[in-house]
């Protein structure tokens, strides 16, 4: 098997893809790759976490004193140290525990031995960004295969030498890797399959770091195949002919690339953002692309350029909601069992946002244009984290691109954004299933109905009443109403929400 050299600078993108990612084209188990065994993990307590960071911390040098600095200031409990992030888990006893799940350490001036980290005492690490610390040294140590947790990977920019250990093909859970501007040898394991991100840093004049800051661009795929070129290629430089919708951040694209594969391209607006933070735009971007829940749109990866920004994200093949409640003959395929499942699988959606990410995700634009269905009407939820990741800090509704109809009233006098807000809206997308359409001033809709109504007075008449569902759609009315209270404080939580859906 011959080895393949890294280079420190990237200067075209093909290359690092022939180099880095070729390997990845092969399937199958590498020769002497084990399976991680569930069992490492039990009895690896959050103190011996810590003291293997802590035991690290002594071996290498460091110069940001608010990085590795600050652990151990509160003794054995890493949860409040700088760049590390904590997580529950739950014991075979059935109580609940902290557990390491991230390691945030880019640009944090650290000089040492990447292999002094003993990472067999951090099974539960999920995110791993040790990148651009220029003098990390030392070769990739095999114990990195014990992290079958992990899901990014980031050691751009470093030091590290040696060869890439074989142990990499136990890391099943990957969705992102960045090797780049390193001096490392060998093949990514075949076994993998599953290679999410490629950073080109395009050649820039070193004494100038707004310049190289701005002149970056990312792609990167779940198989490591998706490059820059391949996207304006299939669009033809975002020809008009291959733009299938357009919504509040952008338009949206149909590519298909030169191995048959389909993606879906959002190439967002122009504005404000334009003087971003490139950094904290890749922070936000790597966050996303971790989001696994089978009712959300999946993000394979971004690009980030002086013309441009897109993100290239999973192709759902019948569109939108709204088209589909519009056109008659889809709506009638539409029945009553699939716009039930289709409610249900949306709730649970949003409570994954809302309940299990964190920090929580909150959408603030739940539409019937936003989500999207494929052949079997199943729903998936798209534009997640998107106004979050354009305007982190605005928390004015009307900025963010909200949509009328949609929005919760709270919003028309408070900036503060909720997860509530999002009950709301989709409080709005649960009549609008079962109505056909839109229910329009949702004040004057509420108020006509008694407190007693029949179902044929508000469902959609392109469908015969629903008998054998008919409790299960009388309990979707209930909870939309529930969602649709005037007060945020009275509206349930989507986890309550899902839970009612799912009796």
């Amino acid at each position: 098997m011959a080895n393949s050299m890294v280079p420190t600078l990237l200067h075209r993108l093909v290359l690092v893809l022939l180099l880095l990612l070729l390997p990845v084209l092969n399937s199958g188990q590498a020769e002497g790759c084990a399976t991680p065994a569930a069992a490492a993990r039990r009895g690896t307590s959050l103190r011996s976490q810590a003291g293997a960071l802590l035991h690290w911390k002594s071996s290498v040098k460091y110069s940001s004193k608010h990085q590795l600095g600050t652990w151990g200031d509160d003794g054995m409990y890493p949860c409040n140290w700088t760049g590390i992030t904590c997580g529950d888990t739950l014991s075979r006893r059935g109580t609940m525990g902290k557990v390491i799940t991230g390691i945030s350490l880019d640009g944090a001036g650290i000089a040492g031995r990447l292999d002094k980290l003993r990472f067999q005492s951090l099974p539960y690490l999920v995110n791993l960004d040790l990148s651009d610390n220029y003098h990390l040294s030392g070769a990739i140590p095999p114990g990195i295969g014990s992290l079958s947790m992990l899901s990014t990977l980031n050691f751009s920019g470093d030091q590290l030498s040696g060869h890439i250990p074989a142990s990499f093909c136990n890391l099943g859970q990957l969705t992102g890797m960045d090797l780049s501007s390193n001096n490392l040898t060998g093949q990514i394991p075949p076994a993998l399959g599953v290679i999410a991100f490629m950073i080109c840093r395009k050649k820039v004049p070193q004494n100038t770091d707004v310049v190289r800051k701005r002149d970056v661009f990312s792609v990167w795929s779940f198989d490591g195949r998706i490059a820059f070129e391949d996207i304006i290629n299939a669009t033809d430089n975002f020809d008009k002919k291959h733009c299938i919708g357009e919504g509040s951040y952008g338009s949206v694209y149909k590519a298909e690339l030169q191995d048959e594969q389909v993606v879906a391209v959002k190439k967002l607006h122009a504005g404000d953002e334009e003087a971003h933070d490139e950094e904290r735009f890749r922070h936000e971007i790597q966050m996303l692309t971790t989001i696994r829940q089978r009712s959300i749109v999946k993000l394979y990866g971004y690009c980030s350029h002086p013309r441009f920004r897109f993100l290239v994200c999973q192709y759902i093949e019948r569109g939108n909601l709204a088209s589909t409640l519009r056109n008659e003959e889809l709506a009638i395929q539409f029945h009553w069992q699939r716009r039930t499942a289709l409610i249900r699988d949306l709730a649970q959606a949003i409570a994954y946002l809302h309940h299990d990410v964190h920090p929580p995700i909150i959408h603030r634009d739940i539409t019937s244009r936003n989500i999207l269905l494929d052949t079997d009407f199943k729903a998936f939820v798209l534009d997640f984290g998107i106004a979050r990741m354009l305007k982190p800090d605005s928390s004015n509704w009307s900025a963010l691109a909200g949509t009328h109809g949609y929005i919760a009233p709270e919003c028309s006098y408070t900036s503060l954004i909720t997860e509530k807000c999002d009950v709301y809206s989709f409080g709005v997308v649960v009549l609008e299933v079962l109505m056909g359409k839109h229910p329009g001033d949702l004040q004057a809709f509420h108020s006509s109905l008694e407190d007693q109504f029949l179902l044929e007075e508000i469902l959609d008449k392109r469908l015969p009443q629903p008998e054998a569902g008919e409790e299960e759609v009388r309990r979707c009315i209930s909870v939309a109403f529930e969602c649709l209270t005037p007060s945020p404080k009275e509206r349930p939580t989507m986890l309550k929400v899902y839970r009612d859906l799912s009796i």
